[in-house]
């Protein structure tokens, strides 16, 4: 049997090390046994411990889904946390798999970054793992005694002053002894795990003892009467006199003493599994109980205790996949899961709006919302509108005489924003067309444009900047640069940019980016039951309390408040095949683009 423990320290906004022991690794490599995913990951960046956190979250959810064999899926999974923090430093990650089979206990370990520890105690002697942090698997197989252990070295630097040792502090306390050494309530982003494979004991052969016996019994001359023993009639008559007689005793008594120390083994065991279930399912009680309290106080607390509810679950279940109690839990879990995580299934899409009566063929490729009002653009008939919410009344602005080859619009109160790849940047209001800046030699790809507070901004993916146009007393400024002076951002595969007086920024797979005053500011996807995949477009906007995110790939809309913790989701396979979206929260709803179509829904 494996056994395995961790601790992790006081962590900051800034600095972090996390420990992850999943038990539902799953491997191609043979039925039966246990599974472990076991990972430790450490960084500085921006809200260090949120990161790591949702990090580890997708290592985990990658480690339970795919199918790979370990080898192939350990540096997935490594590829796949390095990508989320890619903008941190110091980054560092300990990635083990271990998969137990009829064949044996197979460890498989990959590293990248420094500061990290692997070794492995056998034997009483303690060695360093090979391969540490040069980014190739390294495997082995486990024996019985064996102990892995995982941390970070600032931990076992920390513990050598106090001259205690990682492998030797008894799994069952390794937490409570570990954590009695930390100072209470100062930062320490400190993180281990231990691993260990159990000694099995085995019955001992009596045929050496037989062997000796015969060996080295005297058998007396006299003659002894005879002796009954009440042994319920297994033996009845044996005569001490005859040797024969004193071998079927001792193997009588060799056998008493087989059965009963078997029968205090197995209770041992049959104890030691049953306090082991009764713990996780103890903990998974707990945890439910605390996220049914909390879901309406606290949802990103009551979010994380739900998560904790099915991983103690889940572990519980792995012990006894059939206990009834457990089996209950997990599907009281189930069921209470939507209401914790305010999931609103969806089934009404009714069309808003057929854009073909606008203009036979008429199709949009993207939505654009200020005020009561909804701009699109047809790029291939070049024609810009404007539809009034309340009345679905339309008004055509343009036509390509005016907007040329028009790729991007933004509506900001009765302005117009387009770029256009043969004019420029343009502005319309009142029927007046004014030429903000025409094209220029400076610019790159352009991604998106956003019309805010009578500025305009440019979104350059190829130049990897934000220009900025403002309004003066001639016209317009020439553009300038919005990130200031030493920040770097990577603009690669941006979707689209929205503007509520910071900027958020969507990137290819559902990264969004968030600067204030031209610096880099805080947003991270916290408290999500599932990781974002690639969303194909999101909203944001001073007129709205939260962010939505249109989660294509995962069939929901996704809201967060405006940092990225999780507030609710609506459901839908419909949400696969719309491309844009925007959102009225005082009117209570969103409208989704689907080419020649605009649908609505009702928020809740």
């Amino acid at each position: 049997m494996l056994k395995t423990a961790k601790v992790v320290g006081l962590n900051s906004d800034t600095a972090a090390a996390l420990a992850l022991i999943s038990p539902w690794f799953v491997s191609d490599q043979g039925e039966g046994g246990q599974r472990f995913f076991l990972s430790i990951v450490s960084c500085e960046c921006e809200d260090a411990f949120s990161k790591v956190r949702q990090s580890l979250s997708l290592a985990e959810e990658e480690a339970i889904t795919s199918t790979e064999p370990a080898a192939l899926r350990l540096p997935k999974i490594l590829g796949q946390i390095k990508d989320y923090l890619k903008d941190a430093d110091n980054f560092a990650a300990l990635l083990v798999a271990v998969v137990e089979d009829n064949e044996g206990t197979a460890l498989y370990l990959l590293s990248e970054g420094e500061g990290l520890i692997a070794n492995l105690c056998r034997d009483g002697k303690e060695n360093n793992l090979p391969g540490l942090g040069d980014g190739q698997v390294v495997s082995g197989i486990l024996k019985e005694g064996d102990r892995i252990v995982l941390s970070t070295q600032s931990l076992a630097d920390f513990l050598g002053t106090h001259s205690v040792s990682l492998s030797k502090i008894p799994i069952e306390n390794f937490e409570d002894e570990v954590e009695s050494f930390l100072p209470e309530a100062q930062t320490n982003p400190l993180a281990a795990i231990v691993l260990e494979k159990e000694v099995e004991v085995k019955e001992e052969s009596t045929e050496p003892v037989l062997k000796e016996l015969n060996n080295k019994i005297d058998i007396p001359k006299p003659s002894l009467p005879r002796i009954t023993p009440n042994l319920g009639g297994v033996l009845q008559a044996i005569r001490p006199h005859s040797k024969k007689s004193v071998l079927i005793l001792a193997v009588a008594i060799l056998l008493g003493a087989g059965i009963v120390g078997g029968v205090t083994y197995k209770k041992r065991q049959d104890a030691k599994v049953t306090s082991q279930f009764t713990q996780a399912l103890n903990q998974a009680r707990e945890a439910m109980d605390k996220s049914n309290s909390e879901k309406d106080s606290d949802p990103p607390a009551a979010l994380s205790a739900l998560a904790d509810a099915k991983k103690y679950v889940l572990e519980a279940l792995s012990i006894k996949p059939n206990q009834s109690e457990a089996l209950s839990l997990k599907d009281q879990i189930e069921k209470a899961s939507p209401a914790i995580l305010k999931v609103n299934s969806v089934e009404n899409f009714p069309v808003w709006l057929d854009l073909g009566l606008i203009k036979q063929g008429f199709r949009a490729s993207n939505l654009s919302l200020s005020h009561g009002n909804i701009l699109i653009l047809d790029n291939n008939k070049q024609t810009l509108v404007s539809i009034n919410t309340k009345t679905k009344s339309h008004e055509i602005l343009a036509g390509s005489e005016k907007i040329g080859e028009a790729k991007i619009t933004s509506l900001n109160g009765g302005v117009s924003w387009i770029y256009s790849d043969d004019k420029g940047l343009l502005r319309i209001e009142d029927d007046k067309i004014v030429n903000v800046a025409k094209q220029d030699k400076d610019w790159g790809d352009i991604a998106d444009i956003y019309g805010f507070a009578g500025n305009v901004y440019v979104l350059d993916e190829g130049k990897n900047q934000i220009w900025k146009y403002m309004p003066i007393a001639s016209g317009f400024s020439d553009k300038r640069e919005y990130l200031q002076s030493g920040v770097k951002a990577n603009f690669a595969g941006a979707k689209r940019m929205q503007i509520e007086s910071s900027i958020y920024i969507l990137k290819g797979g559902g990264e969004i980016l968030r600067f204030t005053q031209g610096k880099p500011d805080f947003f991270a996807y916290s408290g999500l039951d599932k990781p974002v995949k690639d969303a194909r477009s999101f909203f944001v906007s001073s007129e709205t309390d939260n962010l939505y995110l249109l989660d294509g790939d995962n069939s929901r809309l996704l809201v967060l408040d405006k940092k990225g913790a999780y507030k609710a989701q609506y459901q839908s396979d419909k949400f696969s095949q719309f491309s844009d979206l925007v959102v009225d929260e005082e009117g209570k709803k969103v409208y989704l683009l689907d080419g020649s179509k605009i649908y609505s829904m009702d928020l809740k």
